[in-house]
């Protein structure tokens, strides 16, 4: 079967496995949580293998409902939150993350919506970044290495 030419990006297939790195187990470091909620099944497949690639534990959920579940239950260390999800909006996804669960964990949305708007109340209802997609999966693994590794 071909992969999608996304896949095949140097940044995703440069480790043989999808372990964490060795510097990484050798620490006895444990894995840092990572939720990635997005209605595009192919990109919340890019970004679990980039993640996981890179040390971190992955989970993703696609809707509203199942991601406001998961956020009820479960803790992360951080969240990529795209606005378009199926059965919602990831805005008001971020509202119930921060007013009803009032949890404090980073955000990073992205987003097509690049409109200066939409960027403006993302970050007033409490996301700590924005990055319009498409988007290098380097850059934001930078993105959440910075939130990691100040």
């Amino acid at each position: 079967m071909n992969r999608p030419a996304f896949l095949s990006h140097p940044s995703i297939v440069s480790h043989p496995s999808d372990s964490p790195s060795p510097a990484v187990v050798a620490a006895g470091v444990s894995a840092r949580r990572i939720l990635v909620i997005d209605d595009d099944l192919a990109l919340c497949t890019l970004l679990a293998m980039l993640f996981q690639r890179s040390g971190y534990h992955t989970d993703s959920e696609r809707d509203l409902h199942a991601a406001k579940q998961r956020l009820e239950t479960e803790r992360y260390d951080l969240i990529i939150l795209d606005i378009n999800i199926i059965y919602g909006s990831g805005l008001d996804l971020l509202t119930h993350l921060r007013q009803t669960l009032q949890l404090d964990t980073p955000v990073i949305v992205v987003s097509a919506m690049q409109q200066e708007a939409t960027l403006i109340r993302s970050l007033e209802l409490g996301a700590d970044e924005y990055v319009p997609k498409p988007f290098s999966p380097r850059e934001l693994l930078g993105r959440v290495e910075k939130f990691f590794n100040p």
